[in-house]
């Protein structure tokens, strides 16, 4: 694309612009990553909110504590992976 200016309604003046290209909006791909992001990000958000709330009195306390440490461990990777997905790909 390139540019000139304009006297408004009258006429176009002075030299073009280098050409440029521009990309306007996101491909389908950084959608989708963008996407799974933010799911993975409302899962870790609840899955703390749950280790957070466990009782210890709990006779599962400490198995609960695993499990959601597993899970927190687990989308946490997810999304460092899906960071560096989109930083690759200039999303």
């Amino acid at each position: 694309m390139q540019w000139r200016m304009v006297r408004d309604g009258v006429h176009w003046f002075g030299q073009q612009s280098d050409l440029v290209t521009i990309t306007v909006g996101s491909s389908a791909e950084c959608v989708s990553l963008a996407v799974q992001l933010n799911a993975d990000k409302a899962a870790l958000a609840e899955a703390e909110d749950e280790l957070a709330s466990l009782d210890p009195s709990d006779s599962g306390f400490h198995r609960g504590v695993a499990s959601l440490n597993a899970r927190i461990n687990r989308l946490s990777a997810q999304i460092d992976s899906i960071q560096q997905q989109l930083i690759a790909k200039g999303c």
